[in-house]
Parts: structure tokens; sequence; C-alpha cells
């Protein structure tokens, strides 16, 4: 069920908010942005890229009204 991997992977996310930046880090010992992305839903058994490009180019665009918990969310700069 999509829906209760969304809150499975909110409620994984909050073991790790002390877990330093590291540059490239993809595991407990320190997390970039997509390195998190990447190892929480790894962790989910739902496969997306590594970096933070891919992970948007793969995703599909939703509205706003539709987000739903686990939801990607990018922003243009």
């Amino acid at each position: 069920n999509p829906r209760s991997k969304g809150a499975q992977i909110a409620l994984m996310a909050q073991q790790f908010l002390h877990v330093p930046y590291a540059w490239a880090g993809s595991s407990p010992g320190g997390f970039d942005c997509s390195g998190f992305i990447y190892y929480l839903y790894g962790q989910q058994g739902i496969t997306v890229p590594r970096m933070a490009d891919a992970q948007y180019q793969t995703g599909q665009r939703v509205e706003g009204n539709d987000l739903q918990l686990g939801d990607l969310v990018f922003f243009e700069t």
C-alpha cells in the first residue's frame, strides 16, 4: 500500500534527524539530500536513483492538493 509505505518512510526519517550531513553520503553515518532519500526508500524496497536530478526526472508531477505522505517535492532554482 503506497500510503502506508509513505508513513513508514516518514517515521523512519525521524530516526535520522541528528545524523550529520556528509557530501555524497548515503548511509546512517552521514547523508546528503539525495542519499537520504535513496537510503530511506531503499529500506522500504523502493528503488530510486541516487542523484537528486535523476530522482526529479524519474518522478511524476503531482499537484499540491494531491500530495501524499512520502512524496518528494522538488523546487526549481
